[in-house]
């Protein structure tokens, strides 16, 4: 039990001899007896006897088991009166570390008890009982530097503080600890973690080394090495490092690949984790990191690459400076967005968000922000794919720079490349970070505050305060869900306050969905920094009985946005890469495709000119992700789309295929089972277009009745102009292929729904269709 967590660290350590007059063998057994005693009963019975004739041992006694007082009866003075003994026994033996231990000790008792800091026995003034634990371990390893028992301690709650910049008093305990012959192998384990905290990752990688040789832990030092690989340019290296340290995970090992999916992953997620025993362990990671290079559309382990990659930058730029010297991390809410009318309060949000990071129970410093809001996001996210700047670099005068990132950052980076994320430059410095996020452009605003730091953007913010007039302009200009709210908030003049107004209501209401988002969701989706804005759809259709089950994806990319090259005859030369991801939930199959396609267009490349075509993948039975990414010459640039959760029916029973739409003489054309089916690649419809409809009806019958409902109406529910058909048929056999045509001009221009459902007896299946009717 976590009360226990300090007696028990005199225990961890093998028996040595020496420290002053007060042998260890005249505390150990007692010190069991001490540990186990769980009631005040207990611990009554283990009261110094009156003939221990040393009266400096009785006395440690004492102090001991008022220590142990104080955690059972959650008594504060029993807690003083242990500090009393122990500062007396330190005055007296200024060589002993026993009594430094105890004062250690019992101040992470008061610590992890919530008492307030008043002044107490071996406290200096305004020292948090954090800091006293700190400074007495400190001092003690100063004064018997071998000491088993305060070493045990010392390095057990370095270790739990992870990648933690070490505060002054810190450091020198870790200087104390690595001065004698041969450290603990956990004392390198410490030392290799502050080295990679400088970016000293060559000597980071040497004190992992040491750790390993003297013994450390080979699962937790695996991911460490990973981690440290990956800044070096080893990605290779880094990813054999990662599974080797899941070969055959430890308890402690086990632990760290926790803690370290924590940083993306909510506890409901984690629960799958924790459900993966033994052997399991390595099966499930494999599968978890296949699903997500599927979805980024990446090779093997590229994914996981990707994520290394994040913790690297992430942990080199973005900690909170001196989080020591802060208090606030569990209500940055207050004063924060201020009080502004019409406008609620967000707190759930702030309690949320400061929940987020992963702490270990035993962690003095855990209450501590390790990473402040960008480090969070860009560990889920990413290299935002937009910024924008606020900067004051001297006077009063605002300077705000609109930006695109130019490229996506390799691998092989040094953390000075990340400059563009490194906004520590100014004291009224904000920030925007667009991303695409479960398939919508979102923009996470960030600025200073006093839980995280006021020299930087540390904290994400659920909206952008009003009165940054500049970057609700820049905003509005990059992202259009916002520029009716900046120009609102930039030309009116009336009595209301601005903060009432329907179109910054809507445009807050925006801001806190996606900063929600931005916190409970991480991103798989490539950085691609200059999309396309190309059309691409996925069908899925067929089934597992005839071994028909496969994926139709189609693709229209605009010529003008493409790299084309001239050829001799005056036509026009492009070539575009893709690849094609599928993976299947169940058994975590994975498949790749990789192919180039090649087009030649008789005019030069122009706005409103496509390429289109389209891919048939073949599919086993199961529930299918897809992805497409289709690229030319640069990774900043291209198209992604992913199609999720899409099943290949068994074939055994009432299933139906997705809904192919398509447009009289559109493009591609393809060979369904009923003849020449023209596709609309583009995904949206004039009022003077049919839609051709197409779908499959699998698992009735022959001759079996059966019922098709088809409805087309507004997305959003509205009340609105829609079409409802239905009719009744025969089964034709195991398949039943079913084509139509819908006039839609009685629709008025906007987003809808095809949705279709079919009824045999009791039993009927749904699919639907998002349709696009513009205005011309």
């Amino acid at each position: 039990m976590r009360h226990r967590l300090g007696l028990l660290f005199l225990l961890a350590a093998a028996p040595a001899a020496g420290q002053g007059p007060i042998q260890r063998h005249q505390l150990t057994g007692w010190l069991d007896s001490l540990h186990r005693a769980s009631t005040p009963t207990e611990v009554e019975a283990l009261a110094p006897a009156a003939g221990v004739a040393d009266g400096a041992v009785r006395q440690l006694r004492r102090a001991l088991l008022n220590t142990r007082r104080g955690e059972v009866e959650h008594d504060r003075r029993a807690f003083e009166r242990a500090l009393f003994d122990f500062d007396q026994s330190s005055a007296r033996h200024k060589s002993w570390a026993w009594p430094e231990l105890g004062m250690a000790l019992t101040f992470a008792a008061l610590h992890r008890g919530d008492y307030i800091a008043v002044g107490s026995d071996g406290q200096y003034q305004s020292e948090s009982h954090a800091e006293a634990v700190w400074r007495h371990l400190q001092e003690g390893v100063k004064r018997d530097p071998t000491s088993p028992d305060i070493r045990a301690f010392a390095i057990r709650v370095l270790v739990a503080g992870g990648d933690r910049e070490l505060t002054t008093t810190q450091a020198r305990l870790l200087t104390g600890l690595l001065a004698v012959p041969a450290p603990e192998p956990d004392a390198w384990l410490v030392f290799g973690r502050w080295l990679r905290g400088r970016t000293r990752y060559d000597s980071a990688l040497q004190a992992f080394d040491r750790s390993l040789v003297a013994g450390g832990d080979a699962s937790r030092l695996a991911l460490e090495r990973a981690r440290t690989m990956m800044p070096l340019g080893d990605s290779l290296a880094a990813a054999a490092s990662y599974w080797k340290g899941l070969q055959h995970p430890t308890v402690i090992g086990r632990s760290a690949y926790r803690t370290d999916l924590a940083w993306i992953l909510g506890p409901d997620s984690l629960s799958a984790f924790d459900a993966a025993t033994g052997d399991s362990l390595l099966p499930f990671l494999t599968r978890f990191w296949a699903r997500r290079d599927m979805r980024s559309a990446k090779t093997t382990d590229g994914r996981l690459l990707e994520h290394l990659r994040r913790w690297a930058i992430a942990f080199a730029n973005f900690k909170v400076v001196d989080p020591w010297r802060r208090t606030m991390f569990t209500r940055i809410e207050f004063a924060f967005e201020g009080f502004t009318e019409c406008v609620a309060s967000n707190a759930r949000f702030y309690q949320t968000l400061a929940r987020t990071p992963p702490v270990d129970a035993e962690d003095i410093r855990g209450r501590e922000q390790l990473l402040d809001h960008r480090g969070l996001i860009y560990l889920r996210h990413g290299t935002p794919i937009g910024r924008i700047a606020r900067t004051v670099v001297s006077g009063p005068t605002p300077i705000t720079e609109v930006g695109i990132a130019t490229k996506p950052l390799d691998f092989n980076y040094s953390p000075s490349q990340e400059e563009e994320h490194a906004e520590h430059v100014s004291r009224q410095a904000t920030a925007a970070w667009m991303y695409w996020i479960d398939g919508d452009w979102r923009i996470l605003f960030f600025r200073g505050s006093k839980a995280l730091g006021t020299e930087a953007p540390t904290t994400l913010t659920s909206y952008l305060p009003l009165n940054f007039g500049a970057e609700w302009y820049a905003i509005g200009q990059m992202a259009p869900q916002y520029a009716a709210a900046a120009s609102k908030l930039e030309t009116y003049r009336g009595m209301q306050p601005k903060s009432c107004l329907g179109t910054v209501k809507q445009a807050i209401a925006t801001s806190r969905r996606d900063a929600t988002t931005g916190i409970a969701t991480e991103s798989d989706s490539p950085p691609i920094t200059r999309p396309w804005d190309a059309a691409l759809n996925v069908f899925v259709l067929g089934t597992a009985r005839d071994a028909s089950g496969r994926a139709l994806v189609t693709f229209a990319l605009p010529t003008d946005r493409l790299i084309a090259t001239p050829r001799d005859d005056g036509r026009h030369r492009f070539e575009i890469r893709f690849r094609i991801s599928a993976y299947e939930a169940v058994t975590g199959k994975t498949m790749q495709i990789d192919t180039v396609r090649r087009f030649t267009s008789d005019v030069a490349p122009a706005p409103r000119q496509f390429l289109t075509g389209l891919f048939e993948i073949p599919l086993g039975p199961g529930r299918w992700e897809l992805t497409l990414l289709a690229r030319q010459q640069s990774d900043s640039t291209g198209a992604f789309g992913e199609l999720r959760g899409r099943e290949v029916s068994r074939g055994d029973r009432l299933a139906m295929s997705d809904l192919i739409t398509g447009i009289p003489n559109g493009t591609p054309l393809w060979q369904s089972a009923a003849g020449a089916f023209p596709l609309n690649a583009l995904g949206s419809w004039s009022r003077k277009t049919p839609l051709e409809l197409y779908f499959e009806i699998y698992g009735l019958p022959v001759d079996a009745d059966y019922r098709t409902s088809i409805e087309v109406r507004l997305a959003d529910q509205k009340k609105g102009k829609s079409i409802l058909i239905s009719e009744t048929g025969r089964a034709r056999g195991a398949t039943t292929l079913f084509r139509r045509s819908l006039d839609l001009g009685q629709l008025s221009p906007g987003s809808y729904l095809v949705v279709v459902r079919v009824t045999h007896g009791s039993d009927s299946v749904v699919s639907e269709r998002p349709l696009l009717i513009r205005a011309k």
